[in-house]
């Protein structure tokens, strides 16, 4: 149910036709910025900035051959990073990446960064059997890609390639049973050469069942001018993978790209890609199997979200263009209720003058999709160059927050460097509205700007076609690539704590906002403006407020006329618990006192209310419920 409101809002409030003499100070307060600390959940509270990386454990090697390879090595580079957390024990976290980036394609090998005390500390260990400098056959490695499964297995994919398209190409994965430390020799899930080439891979260990894993890419069919989404799975904890299939074709002249798998904690499997058409136009498009990937519908055709509009951003100084995530996109689920979120970047918005990452999502598995949104926070008041906001990663933590990370370069000057910076924004669905851009809260990764154009050069300054980003917890923890001093690119983590922000407050606190609110004597925390944003977000979890367009209404129902039933009794204190979560004084996810969820109390209040045959028993104890939270006691 409350999915289902979620989903109508605000859309539903701008299509009643309300006007600015009809709506009076709710229309007008939508239009006033947010104020500052408003609608928060929680703060996020960086921890410190640990690297991850060091110096390459290639330097050496001669296995390769480097001098007779086309193309130039950044030797001690490291890129595109992915990280992922051990659910069995979430100490031990593994990240992974490319290590010495070619500008043509690939890297001398993968590495991963292994940690056993949540962050801490990380021992670098090479990916065996990839490149010949760790033991492998082709010459170079790219798209590293990790998951553990929910017993503590864990997978990685590759890519393993020479150095054009048109050589042998194949996805490895590897295995390893001791959280990343050791690794068994890596399987061979497809092998190609041209006119064939496989790209793009990600790898995603089956939640619900530790028998699964699937691995998803695109295949490049240069002769036959196609790129059908490929899947292959493990149905026995990674001893075997079956052979290949291709999910989707989208025909002749057309192209899949960056296929990524989700799984929903009721078990169904999606297979997310972009759409390229010959026509120019993109889809974010999905497929799903309810039988762990055997088969997949529809049958025929593809499932589309949203239209993906991309824009590339360039260095705002020289122009320089900057690799990065124009025609890729990321996916994340809520472990809790299955709920879907996608970000890309693009440039829709703003006519194409420069990307920003929009947002969607999906609470009925796929079937809608909320109207796509910026979240990113980089300031309008800066010049076009400076706003681009681009490389979007998104996760969602095990109590339901959304985070999502990019880079942008509002930061920087006019010195002829372009100064860059990691960025991490949040949002709390079950609170407020996530719909909305001004619901999003932000903090900078990067302790200092970096110069991105230091960065490896592969078709444009490189650090990565994707960053990590996972969760702990209530925590996220961001892995992400950036230059210093005068390094190419190193790897960085940072651990983002959510932290509450203030206790709950009872109804007569709330009761005294609305009074003073509306014109009435004393002094208050909270003025019109900032109950009118809680009120929308009160109108878009529960649908018991819609009747509400005044400051002077909301008083009137936390304090309503004497003597009061049992109904706007228990209307009152939902009405009081809704504010306490949109103004972050309830974690609507942390239990409150000895153990309420604050949302799910909310839910089940403004069921009650919308009950016509609820009995007064029913109501007193509804709002008994939510006096409770309001009051921090137990539920």
């Amino acid at each position: 149910m409350l999915s289902r409101r979620l989903a109508k809002v605000p859309e539903r409030i701008m299509a009643t036709g309300w006007t600015p003499s009809v709506a009076g100070p709710l229309l007008l307060c939508l239009l006033l910025p947010l104020p500052s600390g408003a609608a928060r959940a929680a703060d996020a509270a960086p921890g410190p900035l640990r690297p991850v990386s060091g110096p390459s454990p290639f330097t050496g090697c001669a296995a390769d051959g480097v001098s007779s390879q086309p193309g130039q090595v950044y030797m001690g580079s490291e890129v595109e990073p992915w990280i992922t957390v051990n659910p069995a024990n979430p100490l031990n976290m593994v990240a992974a990446w490319q290590q010495d980036r070619w500008s043509n394609g690939g890297a001398r090998g993968l590495v991963v960064g292994v940690t056993l005390d949540g962050g801490e500390t990380w021992e670098p260990v090479v990916v065996p059997g990839l490149t010949p400098c760790s033991g492998g056959n082709l010459l170079r490695a790219s798209d590293p890609w990790a998951s553990f499964g929910p017993t503590g297995e864990l997978f990685h994919s590759a890519l393993a390639l020479t150095q054009n398209a048109a050589a042998p190409n194949a996805i490895l994965v590897s295995r390893s049973s001791d959280g990343g430390l050791t690794w068994f020799p890596p399987k061979q899930v497809i092998f190609n050469s041209w006119p064939r080439f496989n790209d793009k891979e990600a790898i995603t260990a089956d939640p619900t069942d530790p028998r699964f894993a699937y691995v998803a890419w695109d295949r490049l069919d240069f002769a036959a001018s196609r790129g059908p989404a490929m899947v292959s799975r493990t149905d026995d904890g990674g001893l075997s993978w079956e052979t290949a299939q291709a999910i989707h074709d989208p025909g002749r002249n057309n192209q899949t790209l960056g296929a990524q798998v989700l799984v929903r904690p009721d078990g169904t499997v999606y297979t997310f890609f972009a759409e390229i058409l010959s026509t120019g136009t993109r889809f974010l498009s999905f497929k799903t199997s309810a039988d762990k990937g055997a088969t997949w519908q529809p049958a025929l055709g593809a499932r589309r979200t949203v239209f993906l509009r991309p824009a590339q951003a360039r260095d705002p100084q020289l122009g320089v263009a900057v690799r990065d995530a124009a025609n890729l996109f990321d996916v994340a689920v809520d472990p809790r209720d299955g709920a879907l979120y996608a970000v890309w970047q693009d440039g829709s918005p703003n006519g194409f003058q420069y990307p920003e990452i929009l947002y969607t999502r999906s609470v009925d598995g796929g079937q809608t999709w909320s109207g796509p949104r910026a979240v990113n926070a980089t300031p309008r008041n800066v010049l076009p160059p400076l706003k681009q906001a681009f490389l979007p990663s998104v996760h969602v933590s095990d109590n339901g927050t959304v985070g999502i990370s990019y880079y942008d370069f509002r930061n920087d000057g006019a010195e002829p460097d372009a100064l860059a910076d990691h960025w991490f924004a949040w949002c709390h669905p079950r609170a407020v509205d996530c719909t909305r851009s001004d619901r999003w809260q932000e903090i900078r990764l990067t302790d200092a700007s970096f110069d991105y154009l230091l960065a490896p050069f592969a078709r444009g300054l490189f650090l990565g076609d994707y960053v990590g980003l996972a969760a702990d917890g209530a925590d996220f923890v961001a892995l992400f690539t950036q230059t210093h001093d005068m390094d190419a690119s190193s790897v960085f983590f940072r651990r983002v704590r959510m932290v509450p922000r203030a206790e709950p407050e009872g109804l007569g606190f709330w009761k005294h906002q609305a009074r003073v609110a509306a014109g009435g004597p004393g002094r208050a925390q909270e003025d019109a403006a900032r109950l009118i944003r809680y009120l929308v977000d009160a109108q878009a979890l529960h649908d018991v407020f819609d009747d509400l367009l005044s400051v002077e209404q909301i008083a009137a129902t936390l304090d309503p006329p004497r003597p009061a039933g049992p109904r706007a009794r228990a209307r009152a204190h939902l009405l009081a618990l809704v504010f306490n979560l949109a103004s972050g004084r309830l974690d609507p996810f942390i239990p409150a006192g000895a153990g309420a969820d604050a949302a799910g109390v909310a839910e089940d209040v403004a069921t009650v209310l919308e009950d016509a045959g609820a009995s007064r028993a029913d109501l007193l104890a509804a709002a008994a419920l939510a006096e409770a939270v309001n009051e921090g006691a137990a539920r």
